[in-house]
């Protein structure tokens, strides 16, 4: 746990240092090799493959609407929540408003939306008219501040499959403060090499965008909740705009493969029939990455 160990950061020398400690510690207590390798022998490392890419620090985004281009800067114009897979190459726009689906509460922007493979942009909080809320006070609350991203993220828009969820605060319901807040962008990026095709896709980049971008894909139109903060609602649509599109851009300065390891353990059963089944008991070696010098 010492902060010389820079956060046990899998594919790091300091989880390997962490990783051999734990595999003296199974030895000392007398844990079996799990793990049999091709010269017959066992180990108690289990190597788990990786791709490792690494970028350069510089993401800017292009918003294409009527052969006009805008051009959005990282950390200027928005800023990573988290995710890594940053360059997309002529995707679709699918503005769902709120992003709220409540169909039992006569709320539903995401009904009918095919939002696979799509940069999905959405208002943070809820619909007000006049400063009070539309839907009812608990379903207001539930979609209000840093909570209300986690129920719209998690138990709706990512299980649609988008490429990347870009969230827009108008009014301060997110609780993030843009100009305080850090970009959780990293210089590399890791993906898990299983050797088969995964059937749900990767994990979509969540962003927080400044007002901006609704102005590039809204422009002076009445449904632009910039310029049209009190009736933006008259003509509110969550759609595909098939009309906009989208590139996002960051270098690769190299792509390559690496491994870390896992470290396993057997206590063999003793009973001639349940020592056939198995009980896994896991936990997590890596940790978090050192932020400003500090774990």
């Amino acid at each position: 746990a010492s902060d010389y160990m820079n956060g046990r950061q899998a594919l790091s020398p300091e989880y390997d240092i962490a990783a051999q400690y734990v595999a003296s510690q199974f030895e000392a207590i007398g844990l079996e090799k799990a793990v049999l390798l091709e010269d017959g022998t066992s180990s108690y490392f289990q190597e788990v493959p990786f791709a490792k890419t690494s970028y350069s620090d510089q993401l800017n985004w292009t918003v294409t609407r009527d052969e006009s281009t805008v051009t959005l800067e990282h950390l200027k114009d928005f800023k990573v929540i988290f995710g890594s897979n940053f360059n997309q190459t002529n995707k679709e726009i699918a503005w769902v408003g709120y992003g709220i689906e409540e169909p039992d509460h006569k709320w539903n922007d995401l009904e009918g939306l095919d939002l696979d493979g799509k940069i999905v942009v959405c208002l943070t909080g809820a619909p007000t008219k006049k400063g009070k809320p539309i839907l009812s006070k608990d379903i207001h609350e539930k979609y209000s501040g840093r909570n209300g991203f986690t129920n719209k993220a998690f138990r709706g828009l990512i299980r649609k499959g988008a490429a990347a969820i870009i969230m827009v605060d108008l009014d301060g319901t997110s609780g993030r403060d843009f100009e305080n807040m850090r970009s959780q962008t990293s210089r590399s990026r890791f993906q898990y090499q299983s050797g088969k095709q995964s059937s749900s896709g990767s994990m979509p980049t969540f962003y927080m965008g400044k007002p901006e971008l609704l102005n590039a894909l809204f422009g002076d139109s009445k449904e632009n909740p910039v310029s049209n903060p009190n009736k933006f609602l008259k003509d509110y649509e969550p759609r595909v705009l098939a009309e906009i599109s989208f590139n996002a851009e960051i270098e690769v300065l190299s792509e390559e493969l690496a491994s870390t390891k896992n470290i396993i353990g057997v206590v063999p059963g003793t009973d001639p029939v349940l020592k056939n089944e198995i009980i896994v008991v896991g936990g997590h070696l890596d940790h978090v990455s050192p932020r400003n010098g500090e774990v």
